[in-house]
Formats: C-alpha cells, structure tokens, sequence
C-alpha cells in the first residue's frame, strides 16, 4: 500500500500508470465541504470538479474524508457527497460523521461502497453484530 499528500495531478497519473487503475485509491480530503490540497492548482476548485479530472485521469476509487466531521458523530449525508456519487460511477467509501447504524444504511441505500468508521464503533454507537448485516 502507497500513501502519501498528493502535491502534483502528475503523482496522480504516474501513479496509475505504475500501480494500475484498479490498485489507486484517492482520498479526496475538505473541510466543512472545501477541498484541502497541497496543488495550488486545487486550492481554488471544489471538490466536484476534482472528481471530475480524477474521473478522466481513469481512477477507480475514491474516498471522501470531511475532517470537519470526524469523530463528530454528525450524521447525514453531506449534499457534497451525493453530487459526487452521481458523477462518479466508481467505488466511493466515505468517513466522518457517522453517528449510528441508520447513519451506515442511508450510505449504503444511496450506493456509496462503504463507510470508515471509528468513533460510533468505539463508543457503541453502533456494534459488530450491527456490521453482520454487510457481509
């Protein structure tokens, strides 16, 4: 497993040609729904348009990280990542905010792959068995 903040679009692509598509996993990290990046390029787009090129670039899956929301227990779905689902056709895991179990199968109803969950696991909020019902 490689990972690293992507500082260029060209780690991006060279990285896809090294490992293959199907083995590059990018995390697209904000804030309160903004884009954080090192690429001076991305500090002034939104996150859609960054999905967008990664999408034409050949990536296969992303993750979706608003570390606004992580270990908030927010719940929902925020409207950012649902616009993103419905462009990008790939596998899309997300984290931050998971509150509850309820919280998981709305992610899974809209099609999201999957969800990373630490603090709801943790404090009990949602248990093992909870997670049986995904294998």
């Amino acid at each position: 497993m490689f990972t690293s903040r992507i500082n260029s679009y060209e780690i991006i692509r060279e990285g896809l040609k090294i490992f293959g598509k199907l083995n590059v996993i990018v995390s697209v990290d904000m804030f309160k729904g903004k884009l954080i990046s090192k690429i001076k390029e991305l500090k002034t787009q939104n996150p859609i348009e960054v999905v967008s090129t990664l999408k034409k670039f050949g990536v296969k899956e992303l993750i979706l990280l608003d570390l606004f929301r992580v270990g908030q227990k927010i719940g929902g779905i925020p409207s950012i990542y649902l616009k993103i689902r419905r462009i990008f056709k790939g596998a899309v895991l997300v984290g931050g905010g998971i509150k509850d179990f309820g919280d998981m199968l709305n992610y899974y109803n809209n099609k999201f792959t999957g969800v990373l969950v630490a603090t709801a696991l943790y404090d009990g909020s949602i248990s093992i068995d909870n997670l049986k019902i995904f294998k």
